[in-house]
């Protein structure tokens, strides 16, 4: 799977910056594992992190799982936190053939 986005826009750049957290969900939404984490800020922003994302990973995502990509913005101190706006370039999924091998467990 490959996700992968950008900050478009970020109101009161100086002040904070915003994270990027990537989980998959179970089909209820009681269940979830991480994915990644990132650090993002326009050019001239706060902490130097850069305005762009990639995530590229595999993973078993059984059916009715969802992937979520949640963004933060962290603001330090009592500084306005501002807001922005996040673009997703890419969301791609492969399915990979997967033949079991012998005594393995399936379920």
């Amino acid at each position: 799977m490959e996700i992968s986005g950008k900050l478009s826009k970020r109101i009161s750049e100086s002040a904070g910056f915003v994270v990027v957290t990537i989980y998959m969900l179970d089909a209820e939404g009681g269940k979830y594992r991480y994915l990644g984490e990132f650090k993002l800020n326009s050019a001239n922003g706060y902490g130097g992190f850069p305005p762009e994302f990639k995530w590229d990973g595999e993973m078993a995502l059984k059916q009715g799982w969802r992937i979520a990509v949640r963004m933060q913005i962290v603001s330090p101190g009592s500084a306005p936190a501002g807001s922005g706006n996040l673009l997703i370039d890419k969301f791609n999924a492969r399915r990979l053939n997967v033949t079991p091998q012998a005594n393995s467990i399936i379920e």
